[in-house]
């Protein structure tokens, strides 16, 4: 039986194919000391550069609940003195109506009097 005979799955135990599979994926010396040295010191880059962005991105999260906590605090805070403007102008204005009723009534006037005076 010859080689060309046998199929295409039978491993060959030729020293030919070995040799050719031995060269096709055989890392020796001739990679340079150096292009190692690079390649390590490149992926350990990598790895930091990542770390560091994910460490940026946290704090980044953090930040922005932080602000969103402090935000909803002022915005409590303003509704709240808006409505404790709201509440003294709306008791400025019956104080003013009080004293716009007693004016009339001590003048006598009656509100068509007033607007036809042109008061």
């Amino acid at each position: 039986m010859e080689e060309n005979d046998l199929p295409a799955d039978y491993p060959l135990k030729d020293s030919t194919m070995e040799n050719e599979n031995r060269r096709k994926w055989h890392v020796g010396r001739e990679i340079p000391v150096a292009t190692l040295l690079v390649l390590v010191m490149q992926t350990a880059g990598v790895v930091w550069w990542a770390a560091s962005t994910s460490a940026r991105v946290d704090y980044m999260k953090e930040a922005a609940v932080t602000s969103q906590i402090v935000q909803a605090a002022i915005d409590r805070r303003q509704d709240d003195d808006s409505q404790r403007s709201e509440a003294r102008i709306i008791v400025q204005l019956d104080r003013i109506n009080a004293k716009l009723d007693m004016l009339t009534e001590k003048s006598g006037w009656t509100l068509g009097q007033m607007r036809r005076s042109g008061g």
